[in-house]
């Protein structure tokens, strides 16, 4: 038995969404219920746990399954009022200012998907409201000035379009299983059996460098603290065309091998011409030869 005591909100699976539609179906029953909670027990940590509220026999109001999260007396404070559409639900620790995401796509093994605290200075978030573009408009409680701390405000988050940004620049870096893994790996490779082992160190770093410097700007645009005052720039323009970036590099890392092979027989030409010459000079043509003269 677990000895709980429920701070807030919970949100039920199911809930029915709005409707114009005069003579639409009612939405079926909500299934389970999900309590964002602390245990009585301080020196234990929060959790979240799933109940059934079936009204199928003696399941109704049996715990299924419990969530704990990382830390002690976060103080499970709000979720979001209503399930989302993806079932990323936000629910946040007043006490450790932490915000933890859950993934509750399938009830039975719910799964923390994420957790964050500050965003661009802003501390202890409070609640949550989804817009219609799968944001998170967040009220925050604070935010850090130079002169200290001063009252918070809203703020738009954007997981979609962080989320992309961060393929991308993986994928820069050569993180598998993206595109830009692939052209370091045939580099490394053929370095490796040339002998050349300094330019394969070097590659290497360079591929680490990128990377450090990817996970910064990252963190700059869309998880740190700024560096100056200045209004926050507006990302739902960039979320299509960088859409657009992760499916080609995505698309290009999982069918690489055809890129492989043509660009091995490219240099294949490159090094043996040929072949291109007398394609397009007819035979008995040696431009090499002639160069050479």
């Amino acid at each position: 038995m677990f000895n709980v005591k429920v701070f807030v909100a919970a949100a039920v699976l199911g809930l029915p969404a709005c409707t114009q539609r005069p003579a639409a179906r009612p939405a079926p029953a909500p299934e389970y219920l999900f309590l964002w909670t602390g245990s009585a027990d301080s020196t234990q940590p929060d959790f979240l746990a799933v109940l059934d509220v079936s009204e199928q026999g003696e399941r109704y109001g049996r715990l299924v399954t419990t969530l704990p999260v990382p830390g002690l007396r976060n103080g499970p404070h709000h979720t979001e009022h209503e399930m989302p559409a993806d079932h990323q639900l936000f629910a946040n620790g007043f006490s450790s200012g932490q915000t933890f995401i859950f993934d509750l796509t399938d009830p039975l093994r719910p799964r923390l998907a994420g957790r964050f605290g500050d965003v661009e200075g802003y501390t202890h978030p409070h609640s949550f409201l989804r817009l219609p573009d799968g944001h998170v408009l967040a009220t925050f409680q604070m935010r850090h000035e130079a002169a200290g701390m001063t009252p918070g405000g809203l703020v738009e988050l954007t997981p979609a379009v962080a989320g992309l940004f961060l393929v991308a620049g993986l994928s820069l870096a050569g993180v598998p299983p993206f595109s830009g893994f692939f052209g370091k790996l045939v580099l490394v490779r053929a370095g490796l059996g040339a002998g050349a082992n300094l330019t394969v160190l070097a590659a290497l770093a360079t591929g680490f460098l990128t990377l450090y410097s990817m996970v910064k700007i990252w963190r700059y645009a869309f998880w740190g603290t700024p560096c100056r005052e200045a209004a926050a720039p507006g990302y739902r323009a960039l979320a299509a065309p960088t859409l657009v970036l992760v499916i080609l590099t995505v698309a290009l890392g999982l069918g690489a091998q055809p890129f492989l092979r043509l660009a091995h027989d490219a240099a294949k030409e490159l090094r043996d011409p040929h072949a291109y010459t007398a394609a397009v000079l007819g035979p008995g043509h040696d431009v090499i030869a002639d160069m050479r003269r």
